[in-house]
């Protein structure tokens, strides 16, 4: 059975190479000019492809290439509470992935580094009293 691909940061990828993802995509083929031969997808392959909505201009899909996936927007998580409850959990997960030792991941850091990035992604502090200059890029504690 074939594999599925996963592209990390699609609005990165050169232009060439997203004119290619467009043949794999729509014919199940990859011409290799190089090798003067071509590899045909396995049935069950396909792609996953991510992307951050603010790294638009950085190479900017065409709208040929963006017919071919389905496009699922991933919300900003709610409130802090819910941040801080994904990253504890993603913290103790890596852990355990790497075999650290067994140590409840420190709630007091995550907070901490979840406001700061809640507050740079917002352009304003927490409790309201200052406003900060928002990065143009993606913030993301992930």
């Amino acid at each position: 059975d074939g594999k599925i691909a996963r592209v990390e940061e699609l609005t990165r990828v050169p232009a060439d190479v997203q004119d290619a993802l467009i043949t794999i995509l729509s014919e199940k083929v990859l011409p290799i000019a190089e090798l003067g031969r071509e590899v045909q997808a396995v049935h069950g392959f396909n792609v996953i492809a991510t992307s951050n909505d603010r790294d638009r201009g950085v190479n900017d899909l065409s709208s040929a290439l963006k017919r071919r996936f389905n496009t699922v927007v991933l919300p900003l998580p709610a409130t802090a509470e819910e941040e801080i409850e994904i990253v504890r959990q993603r913290v103790e997960s890596l852990g355990r992935g790497l075999a650290l030792p067994v140590e409840a991941p420190a709630l007091e850091a995550i907070q901490r580094i979840v406001t700061i990035f809640r507050e740079l992604r917002t352009g304003r502090t927490e409790n309201g009293d200052a406003k900060l200059k928002s990065p143009t890029s993606t913030l993301s504690t992930a």
